[in-house]
């Protein structure tokens, strides 16, 4: 499919699974986004990731492109929420993804996410 006269941009992906291709990557996410995504396969959530600079290179050459066909994302305005983001979905995600460690915080952020405590989760998801 050819899509090269395409100029939109999306601020995100309202959580859409955009196909993991080069050019519905570069058309789609503009050069220094930063944000946190997932890659899938087919309907299956496989990774939790972010990028602090620039999303659009992330994915391009992730070492998981041959085992995602899609990607959802969300833009962040700094890589501290880009972080929290990424905990977040880590944490629902933990035990179906390939990620093997927790994600680690910004370099210029050196704390933990309270998203990786589940129990934050499961306050924010289901509050008293």
């Amino acid at each position: 499919m050819d899509i090269s006269n395409v100029s939109l941009h999306f601020t995100s992906s309202d959580h859409t699974p955009i196909p993991l291709d080069s050019e519905w990557i570069s058309t789609l996410i503009p050069k220094r986004t930063i944000g946190a995504y997932l890659l899938l396969a087919q309907t299956e959530v496989i990774y939790v990731g972010r990028s602090d600079h620039c999303l659009r290179t992330r994915l391009l050459n992730h070492n998981h492109r041959d085992k995602a066909s899609h990607v959802i994302w969300i833009v962040a305005s700094s890589a501290l929420r880009a972080y929290h983001q990424e905990c977040y979905w880590y944490q629902c995600y933990q035990g179906d993804v390939i990620n093997k460690i927790e994600p680690a915080s910004p370099k210029d952020h050196p704390i933990k996410s309270p998203f990786l405590d589940k129990k934050t989760i499961n306050m924010s998801l289901f509050p008293n």
